[in-house]
């Protein structure tokens, strides 16, 4: 199940090397996030500066291309840059960069020293979340926040997020069918928050009738315009971080001809 495990990076590599297997690797628009409990009232990240620091602190290349040897891409949004509704203009102001000297300096604005801030990072099984929640663990803790990782069976993983008893988990979306509502509606609609493992965004009438008028709009162009408001706000809220897309990565044997995915 791609939710839980995948092959070790060295075994891709040694598969690349064997001439009798064909290596195929795509992009995708699967989303793996760190996602914040967005509706919360007494937790730290309810404070866009914890957020923002949280956000500053990440080496999202590092994930990329230390931890995932290259096998996944960067995510900037909320919705991977392959998708038809993507707009690149955020990435003129997104916060996704690593920064912990500005992370530990947001804060102090927020009046937090270091060692103030204790999260549980709760999770999925299996190797590559352990990977990805230690990783994290370890940016974190450089920057003075303690994290303790926590990794569940997916039933009780999904009943603490859905009662929203958490402040920070790591999941993400894996959408099934190529388009942009796939994410955008059941991560962000408020009316969701507490029926799904979302990112329990609180009510806001303004972006969630912007997120119902893409829903219904029948032009293309009309959605795509609507699509780019809502990434933008959401890029300026930072309900989750964004960390990387994980590659569709196909073996298939050298002798395979006119194999099309």
């Amino acid at each position: 199940n791609g939710q839980l495990y995948s092959l070790p990076v060295e075994d891709i590599k040694a598969f690349e090397t064997n001439p009798d297997i064909e290596v195929i690797s795509l992009n995708s628009q699967i989303i793996r996030e760190l996602s914040f409990n967005n509706n919360s009232t007494t937790s730290p990240v309810k404070d866009l500066k914890v957020r923002q620091a949280m956000a500053y602190a990440v080496d999202y290349d590092g994930i990329v291309d230390y931890l995932l040897g290259g096998t996944a891409s960067r995510v900037m949004g909320p919705l991977t840059s392959n998708n038809w509704a993507f707009d690149p203009a955020i990435l003129e102001n997104s916060p996704y960069t690593s920064d912990p000297e500005k992370a530990i300096a947001l804060l102090k604005e927020a009046g937090y020293n270091e060692g103030d801030l204790n999260f549980k990072l709760y999770t999925f099984q299996g190797t590559l979340w352990g990977m990805v929640a230690t990783y994290l663990q370890d940016n974190f803790s450089k920057v003075g926040i303690n994290v303790e990782v926590i990794q569940m069976e997916f039933p009780a993983f999904r009943d603490i997020v859905v009662s929203g008893n958490f402040d920070i988990y790591l999941g993400g979306r894996q959408p099934w069918y190529n388009d942009p509502e796939a994410h955008i509606t059941i991560d962000y609609l408020s009316s969701l928050a507490d029926t799904a493992m979302t990112l329990r965004m609180p009510f806001n009438a303004d972006l969630d009738q912007k997120i119902l008028n893409a829903q219904t709009a029948t032009d293309q162009n009309e959605r795509k315009a609507i699509y780019s408001e809502i990434q933008k706000e959401l890029v300026n809220w930072v309900p989750g971080l964004y960390l990387f897309s994980p590659n569709v990565i196909i073996f298939k044997r050298a002798e395979v001809k006119g194999l099309v995915i």
